[in-house]
């Protein structure tokens, strides 16, 4: 079966975890650096530079820009941010080379159908929550990961108090400015962040990656 540029019989489940991958197994915060697509070649640097201290990465990109992004990261996987609302949208990701999906929890689709497609091609499904976080829980109990928008303490704070068994990623991909100090306040209150490339091209990058994954 042939669905535009995407052949469903030839995806192959990810064999990279990513849900290993943001949760080391203790007390961390994992730095994820943002690939953005608007600047590809840009992009593609910044990967090369970065891929061999690197746990993960993500990136907006979709289509065989996403797969170039993806067969470059090597071993280490790629969350694909662009929202997954369908199963349909899952195999497109896949089939390009993601290793785990974005599932907005109030996306028109089915938010379930989608989790359970992710998981069927050993993706990892982040859901994307809102601000209400008691209502999103209620709309995807069994989510095993959570996607915050924005760098907002009170929110990663409530998060982590609902049920801290759940891996919690904070996007901060459109922050222009994350201080370190913000990022030191986040640690133990949730296991990875998105990291813009405004912060993941600074010179003292590596070390505070290195610190805050200690």
């Amino acid at each position: 079966m042939t669905r535009d540029d995407v052949d469903v019989a030839r995806i192959v489940p990810s064999a990279r975890d990513l849900s290993l991958a943001l949760t080391p197994g203790r007390r961390s915060l994992v730095l994820v650096p943002f690939l953005d697509a608007s600047a590809l070649d840009a992009a593609e640097a910044d990967l090369a530079r970065l891929v061999e201290s690197t746990r993960a990465f993500a990136t907006n990109a979709t289509g065989e820009a996403q797969r170039t992004l993806a067969r470059a990261t090597g071993d280490v996987p790629l969350l694909v941010t662009t929202p997954a609302t369908s199963a349909e949208d899952c195999q497109r990701a896949r089939y390009f080379g993601a290793d785990g999906v974005c599932v907005p929890a109030t996306a028109r689709g089915d938010v379930e159908a989608a989790i359970l497609s992710a998981r069927s091609m050993h993706m990892a499904p982040l859901l994307a929550v809102g601000d209400d976080l008691e209502a999103s829980s209620a709309v995807a109990r069994e989510a095993r990961a959570w996607l915050l928008h924005g760098v907002d303490l009170t929110l990663a704070r409530r998060a982590a108090a609902l049920d801290r068994r759940r891996v919690l990623v904070v996007d901060a991909s459109r922050e222009g400015e994350v201080s370190a100090a913000t990022l030191r306040a986040l640690l133990g209150l949730v296991d990875a962040l998105l990291v813009p490339p405004g912060l993941h091209r600074r010179a003292d990058y590596e070390e505070l990656a290195a610190e805050l994954d200690g």
